[in-house]
């Protein structure tokens, strides 16, 4: 009996340290969220006499996101290749970290941050089928109009994509994958409030006018031959043109008609 009163007892003691550390978190995330939103509606007022610049056209902004990073891997490149392949290809390097894979006529090409060739024998499901296989190989994508996009943890990776083509009883296809082993976690982005007093300011000396559009998504980079990186950006339409914003450091990666 006193064995099972003493359980009873570490179990509702566990029970109530589970609950107040729940509490407490749940707490901090309000507390954070308050601040956030108070950040965002400044940031707003500030900006209000600018066209476009209301609340639901930055409905999009996540609270925050991260920026991710990845060595290149040759394990999951070669797994991939041997997948789209339907086979053991043989390898081999063509340097400036270009990598060749290859059975018979048939080949696939990855070169530095992401971007692949293919030239492969046609399977049935086409565009489908390759889609198929790359999820298989851990890397989400959808079809569009007979090309491949991709995404990370739900969003889209705005530059990456390929462009499919069918030729007789072969396919080829060219762009960006966002191949990888595993991504780190990173640099988390700017509060919402920092971003678009940094977006209005990019958009008044640009003069872009007014704001139609905003939308985040990923950019695929890399620094060299054997590293990737997915930044978080925001993408913002207007009136006479465009530009693109880092939303982890607010640098100006594209603005122009």
């Amino acid at each position: 009996m006193e064995w099972k009163k003493a359980k009873w007892l570490v179990i509702a003691f566990l029970f109530a340290v589970n609950l107040f550390l729940s509490l407490n978190i749940a707490d901090k995330y309000s507390k954070a969220q308050r601040t956030a939103d108070g950040e965002l509606s400044d940031a707003l007022s500030l900006t209000s006499s600018l066209p476009g610049f209301t609340k639901d056209a930055f409905s999009v902004l996540p609270l925050y996101v991260y920026s991710f990073s990845s060595r290149r891997s040759v394990s999951a490149e070669h797994a991939l290749a041997r997948s789209l392949l339907n086979g053991e290809p043989e390898c081999s390097e063509a340097g400036g970290g270009v990598t060749i894979y290859q059975i018979d006529e048939h080949r696939i090409t990855f070169r530095r941050g992401g971007y692949t060739e293919g030239f492969t024998a046609a399977q049935d499901g086409g565009v489908k089928r390759l889609s198929s296989l790359l999820k298989q190989a851990g890397i989400k994508n959808t079809v569009q109009n007979d090309g491949i996009v991709f995404s990370y943890r739900g969003m889209t990776i705005s530059n990456a994509g390929l462009s499919v083509r069918t030729e007789n009883d072969s396919f080829s296809f060219s762009g960006m994958i966002p191949v990888s082993e595993g991504w780190t976690r990173n640099e988390r982005s700017l509060s919402r409030g920092e971003l678009i007093l940094a977006l209005a300011n990019h958009v008044k000396e640009g003069g872009l006018g007014e704001l139609k559009k905003v939308s985040v998504s990923y950019r695929l980079t890399s620094s060299g031959t054997q590293d990737a990186a997915l930044i978080p950006i925001i993408t913002a339409e207007c009136e006479n043109g465009a530009l693109i914003m880092s939303m982890t450091d607010k640098t100006l990666i594209y603005s122009g008609n």
